[in-house]
């Protein structure tokens, strides 16, 4: 056992990065490198995230062995959410819903808030009722309107 305590150490460390130091390149969060994210404002409440991602290899066994708890909050964080409902979390694809309020204008017109990342976004695509915009290469997000209306 005492044998094995360093190498546990040491497997920690790599797999907590800290994400100020993997912070390198476009897309990158700790051990995480973002392709894409597709947020769908369902509700007047509530988004849901649809992140394509890639793990690094030499995390990616620490991921499987031990649990994917630190890839869902390093998930959540990218996107500086308080919490986050997840569907579906895999090596490379994740969906989860988080409580976002859209601002009422009154008429039917809402706005979904700005939002600032972590990390810049490759692909960024966010979709509410029949409106929807692709965004290249940002790290901050300036919000849309949208009419909604109730079913």
């Amino acid at each position: 056992m005492k044998k094995l305590l360093p190498v546990l150490v040491i497997l920690f460390a790599v797999f907590l990065v800290s994400p100020v130091m993997a912070n390198e390149t476009m897309g990158r969060y700790s051990y995480i490198q973002v392709e894409s994210v597709a947020i769908d404002v369902i509700d007047l409440d509530e988004a849901t995230f649809n992140v394509t991602y890639q793990v690094d290899d030499n995390v990616d066994f620490l991921v499987l062995l031990l649990g994917k708890n630190d890839l869902k909050q390093k998930l959540c964080e990218i996107f500086d959410l308080d919490s986050c409902s997840f569907e579906s979390v895999g090596m490379n694809h994740a969906s989860f819903a988080s409580d976002i309020h859209s601002y009422n204008y009154g008429e039917g017109t809402y706005w979904f808030p700005e939002m600032t990342f972590k990390t810049e976004i490759p692909n960024l695509t966010i979709k509410a009722q029949d409106s929807s915009k692709t965004f290249e290469s940002v790290q901050e997000f300036p919000g849309i309107g949208y009419f909604y209306e109730a079913p």
